[in-house]
């Protein structure tokens, strides 16, 4: 536990933290309809944010093996980048209808909430159920496999708690593909975090994201 307390670990997270408040910001000020809380949210954020990096900084590498930002071969950019197209024009194609007129809210409406969405997902969602929770568990487990395992469930238990927790209800069949499209998302997300850092991971998610651009312009 000494590891979160190194001067080195809390500068790089208070410093990741900043960052991802400042990331944060468009989504919340787009979101917020009283604007005297969000700067209190925003302190949350930074807050919470600054101990997520705290824990990612302190045991990814230490028990990982693998630093958080790696410098991903020029082919490995190109292999992500083609695989988040195809992905994502299986989303456009056949997930988005579905899930659209359920939740319309979760679709951005106009080039700023789509901008906000995107930097909203990278900053907080990402090391939320991601990157510091591989890093918790692999602190306890000290297994890659185990964390992997670990990160994909509590990332599928949120899905379907957050799924719950809106109206309507969303259809069995259709939570049932909300719920396996995190997972298999979540697990795909450790491999390219694995494999090329987080700015990779990054990198897919803008990509996929992007695809809302087509019904935009």
């Amino acid at each position: 536990m000494r590891s979160l307390a190194k001067p080195v670990v809390m500068r790089n997270a208070a410093l990741a933290a900043a960052l991802c408040t400042l990331a944060c910001w468009p989504r919340l000020a787009l979101w917020l309809e009283r604007r005297e809380a969000l700067w209190f949210l925003l302190a949350v954020v930074c807050c919470c944010s600054f101990f997520l990096w705290d824990f990612v900084f302190a045991w990814q590498e230490q028990y990982g093996g693998r630093p958080v930002f790696q410098k991903p071969a020029p082919q490995l950019w190109l292999a992500v980048t083609l695989a988040a197209i195809a992905v994502a024009c299986a989303k456009l194609a056949w997930a988005d209808p579905v899930l659209r007129p359920l939740r319309p809210d979760d679709f951005p409406k106009d080039f700023a909430s789509l901008g906000g969405m995107t930097l909203f997902s990278a900053a907080l969602v990402t090391p939320l159920l991601l990157f510091a929770p591989f890093a918790f568990f692999l602190r306890l487990t000290r297994s890659v496999q185990c964390s992997s395992i670990g990160t994909v469930l509590l990332g599928m238990f949120v899905a379907w708690t957050a799924a719950g927790l809106k109206e309507p209800a969303l259809p069995p069949h259709v939570l049932a593909g909300v719920v396996a499209g995190w997972a298999t998302g979540g697990a795909w997300g450790l491999v390219l975090y694995h494999r090329g850092g987080a700015a990779l991971v990054w990198w897919w998610g803008a990509v996929v994201q992007a695809r809302h651009l087509a019904e935009l312009l």
